[in-house]
Parts: structure tokens; C-alpha cells; sequence
């Protein structure tokens, strides 16, 4: 049976319009799907930091591994070049969690106005004196100027940037020190002579001369946003503001000094970082509708009044919405709070079950996650956040295969013409089943899924200018099928009249219905 199998695929790869038609009782699905996936070489990465009060050791953490974050692209980029592969040019902006925090007042005077601490900007409308009100801050506060180093303490950030009293909170604008840069461009030579493959492999973390190392310099500047931004935060609407900004949606920018061309760039794979001690409490601001900060992190209104939160499923949309691969990183506190060892204080840290739920959003889309304590160590983490940064090495087709013999990818040129057949399904080969749902992504022991993963730096990882072509049987019916019996049910006749080919009842897993051969 699997020799005709393979016949039959062979036969249905050189017939590219053919499909099967209904012959007497048995009917057979159509003859192929083909996928497509482009070759990408180009990451734009985006973290958001909580700026918040308990951030300052959490921030210098990030910084001091960043060296772990590039020692693993260290690694990608020779293991690309070693298979002629183009080399990852990669873009890092960063923004805080900071946007506006409300809270509660009490109308005075006459006529009676709203009176909150710290002073709204904005407030909502007072009744009689001494009724409740709400007031909106969307501003720092409480830090006074460099000419007050007593009001500075560590509320200032150790350089991403210098507010004052009455400056704007980032609301997904860029930060960096003044002067600097606001997005790091670690291109693919960041030397500028010489090879890439070069450059990269002569980069060691001691080296400070190297250009690589004068980057990292610029990240662990930028990445300290300080201990003085809001301490209502909202991480998730931070994100979708910094990206529609840099995209120019909706009217929004960035700040004049940062460049469309810069962040993101064209046929780039998206990553976003959060990273944060206290759960995201993203919600509209209005003075009507807001979630009114308490100061008791966990048992605040962000957690009393879930409802009045924007629903993550909203930003798992909007990023799917992008067009883009796109891959999500999340060092959050854990699903019940803070279990902080070493040393580092719990003060300040809620649970993190929106983290939780958007994580598990963009994994069902099929992309790829990181998921990650803020109370351990970084190093792991940024490792594996510098393996989301590389292109797309998972394909997602449209339903799972009817079985791996009837499965095969195949890299296109752009004259159309085969370049390569890729070896597998087999982790130790060029492609392999895995679960969906699953990240890192878990090879599947027997089956097929919809999700294929591919080998970093093999000859099925598309170059320049190639596709990569994934063409298979699909199951029929939707569900698969256990039995001939379940087929004849599904689809009439008699169970003589069929096959269940690729079910494996060890695992559940469903197989497809073929015609039975006379």
C-alpha cells in the first residue's frame, strides 16, 4: 500500500490541475494543496519594558545577559553561512508599559472641581462637593528635574531617557538616551568590511572595540526605562500603539527622529518581548470607562473589574492582522504571583494570567512562543528569544496531511524549476510533523499535523528569491476517519468500498478515506 501511495503522489505532483471525481460510491478528495512561504532574512524586534516602581533590578537583569541574546545569533549566523545561507540582519526598538493611570478623587471647592493625587490632566465631571470623581494622568510625576537630585533617587531611568514633571508618558513611542539611537541596527555586517560570516564569528563578549559590542552597549541603555512610569501598566496596549505608530496607522507616529524605513522593515518577521513583574491592565482611557488604579498590585480594579479591560483576544487579532511571521516572548510574573528566589523582592508583582491567555492565543495561530519567569535567570530566555529573531522555520498548512506518505516539500526557484527535495519527516532529517499547539515545538511520535517544522540552515530552508513548496493529501472527511466502516458512514456505500489509510489508533490519530482498490 505504500508504494501506491507514493505512486499516486508522484502522479499527482506532475498533474498539477488534477483533481479526483466522484466514481460510482467512492469519491476522493482533491489531488493536492500547495503552500508557500517566502524567504525571510530580516527581524524587527520590539520589547516593552514595565516601568513601574519594582522594575529597577529586573531592567539591569535584562541588560547583563543581553550578551546570551547575541551569542545564540552568533551561532545562527555560522550555521547559515556554513550552509550558503544569507545572512540575519536584525532591528531592536524599545518602548515601557507606560500610558496613563487614573485614579480616584473627591469633588471640592466651589464650583466643585475633581482633586486627585497625583493632579489629572484630565478628569471626569463633578457632581456635588465632596462626590467621587475620577482623574486621568497620562504624564510622569513625582520625579522634579536634574537640578533636584533628592526627587531623582532611582525614579530616573539609568539613560532611556530624562523626564520631568509634566512630560508625556512613552505610550509606544521609542526610547533611548538623548542622543541616541532608537532603534539598534544589528545589520547583516554590522563591521562593515570584511565578510559577515567573518564579523560575526570574530565578535566575543569581551571585545568592546567590536562593532557588535558597541551595539549591545546601545541595547542596555535603552532597555533601562526607569522605575518612574506608570504604575497602572499597560503592556499589551503599549505594543499595538508602538507598531501602529511605526506603521503609521490611524493617524499615529513615531517621533520625528525615528524614521518609517527604520522599524519595521519590508518582508520582516515580527517579534515582540514583554517583560514585566505585575499583569497587563490595558483598558480605554476615559474617565467613564477606565479601571481606576488602587496601588495594591493583583487586588487592584484591573483585577476587581475584568470587563472593563480590552479583550485580549483584540491584540492576538491585530498582530495576526500584520500579514507577518510573527513570533511573541513573555518574561511575566507566574499564573499565581510572584515565587521569587535569590534574593529579589516580590513587592510589587501580581499574577499574570493575560499574559498567560495571549500567549496561548498567538501559539493556537500557530506561531511561535517564549515563555518565561522574571524571577529566574535571563540568560535561557534570550537565548531562545534570539531563536524566535530567525526566519520562519515552520510551515502551516491549511488542514493536517492524510498520512507522511502522501506529504512533500519541495524548495522552488524562481524560474518555477525544483531546487530541492526536502528529506523527512524525521527530526534528524530536513523536516518533521509537530504539535501546533505546543512551543518550543514538540516532534509528533507517529501522525501528521498541520504544522511542519524545519531543519535551521538544511537545504530546505528557503535562500533568496525560493519558495518553499509543501504539497499533500488531505483528509476526508474534515475529521478523518478510525475505520472503512467510519468512511462508508460518512461518505455511503459499504466499508468494502474503501480504505482508512494513516489512522494510528495508539494515538487517536485519523486517517483519510481512499477508494479500495478492486
Amino acid at each position: 500500500m505504500r508504494r501506491a501511495l507514493l505512486l499516486l503522489l508522484a502522479g499527482l505532483l506532475s498533474c498539477q490541475d488534477y483533481r479526483f471525481n466522484p466514481v460510482g460510491k467512492c469519491l476522493i478528495q482533491p489531488g493536492q494543496a500547495r503552500v508557500s512561504v517566502e524567504d525571510i532574512s530580516t527581524a524587527d524586534i520590539l520589547f516593552v519594558i514595565d516601568d513601574s516602581g519594582s522594575m529597577d533590578p529586573i531592567q539591569q537583569a535584562l541588560a547583563n545577559n543581553f550578551d546570551s541574546f547575541i551569542s545564540q545569533l552568533v551561532s545562527t549566523q555560522a550555521t547559515r553561512a556554513a550552509a550558503g545561507k544569507e545572512p540575519i540582519d536584525f532591528h531592536i526598538a524599545v518602548t515601557s508599559s507606560s500610558i496613563f493611570v487614573a485614579n480616584a478623587g473627591i469633588c471640592t471647592g466651589a464650583p466643585a472641581a475633581c482633586t486627585t493625587d497625583p493632579a489629572a490632566n484630565q478628569a471626569s465631571t463633578c457632581g456635588a462637593a465632596g462626590s467621587s470623581c475620577v482623574g486621568i494622568r497620562d504624564q510622569y510625576y513625582g520625579i522634579g528635574s536634574p537640578s533636584t537630585p533628592a526627587n531623582q533617587l532611582t525614579c530616573l531611568p539609568n539613560g532611556a531617557s530624562d523626564p520631568r514633571d509634566g512630560d508625556p508618558y512613552p505610550s509606544g513611542n521609542f526610547l533611548a538616551p538623548a542622543g541616541g539611537s532608537k532603534v539598534i541596527h544589528f545589520d547583516k555586517n554590522p563591521c562593515g568590511t570584511g565578510t559577515a560570516a567573518d564579523c560575526w564569528a570574530g565578535w566575543t563578549a569581551g571585545n568592546a572595540a567590536h562593532p557588535i559590542s558597541q551595539l549591545i552597549a546601545q541595547f542596555q541603555q535603552n532597555v533601562k526605562t526607569g522605575v518612574c512610569g506608570s504604575p497602572e501598566e499597560q503592556h499589551l496596549e503599549a505594543a499595538r500603539l508602538a507598531v501602529k505608530k511605526a506603521l503609521r496607522q490611524d493617524g499615529l507616529s513615531q517621533p520625528s527622529d525615528v524614521q518609517a524605513s527604520e522599524w519595521p522593515h519590508q518582508k520582516s518577521k515580527l517579534v515582540v518581548v514583554w517583560v514585566g513583574n505585575e499583569d497587563d491592565c490595558s483598558n480605554l482611557k476615559s474617565t467613564s470607562t477606565q479601571v481606576t488604579y488602587l496601588g495594591s498590585p493583583g487586588s487592584d480594579m484591573c483585577t476587581e473589574h475584568p470587563e472593563r479591560l480590552t479583550p485580549v483576544a483584540e491584540y492576538a487579532a491585530f498582530f495576526a492582522s500584520l500579514g507577518r511571521p510573527f513570533g511573541a516572548a513573555f518574561i511575566r510574573p507566574g499564573d499565581s504571583g510572584c515565587n521569587c528566589s535569590g534574593g529579589l523582592s516580590c513587592t510589587g508583582y501580581s499574577n499574570g494570567t493575560r499574559f498567560k491567555a495571549l500567549r496561548d492565543l498567538i501559539l493556537a495561530q500557530g506561531n511561535r512562543v517564549v515563555d518565561a519567569s522574571v524571577c529566574g535567570s535571563f540568560a535561557g530566555p534570550l537565548q531562545d528569544i534570539a531563536n524566535l529573531a530567525i526566519p520562519p522555520d515552520r510551515l502551516i498548512l491549511p488542514s493536517a496531511p492524510a498520512s507522511e506518505v502522501v506529504t512533500q516539500l519541495r524548495v522552488q526557484g524562481s524560474d518555477g524549476k525544483t531546487v530541492h527535495v526536502c528529506v523527512g519527516p524525521d527530526p534528524a532529517q530536513e523536516w518533521w510533523f509537530v504539535d501546533c499547539n505546543v512551543s518550543p515545538p514538540t516532534p509528533l511520535a507517529a501522525g501528521t499535523s498541520a504544522c511542519i517544522q524545519l531543519r535551521g540552515g538544511s537545504a530546505c530552508e528557503p535562500g533568496p528569491g525560493q519558495t518553499l513548496q509543501a504539497e499533500y493529501l488531505g483528509r476526508v472527511p474534515a475529521a478523518g476517519c478510525a475505520s472503512a466502516t467510519e468512511c462508508a458512514t460518512a461518505l455511503g456505500g459499504t466499508a468494502a468500498d474503501w480504505l482508512c489509510e494513516g489512522a494510528v489508533a495508539a494515538t487517536s490519530t485519523p486517517g483519510t478515506c481512499l477508494c479500495a482498490r478492486p
